[in-house]
């Protein structure tokens, strides 16, 4: 498993500008035939 950090985006607000806060993202890759079910844990 992999993770990537996202820099936050500069966005305007009211013609401030501001900064997203950075996002930490993570890359699972899979083997063949498995999958993720995404309705339990909830």
């Amino acid at each position: 498993m992999n993770t990537i950090v996202q820099k936050g985006k500069s966005k305007r607000w009211k013609g401030r500008p501001y900064t997203r806060s950075d996002m930490k993202k993570a890359i699972v890759t899979l083997a063949e035939g498995q999958t993720i079910d995404v309705t339990t844990g909830i």
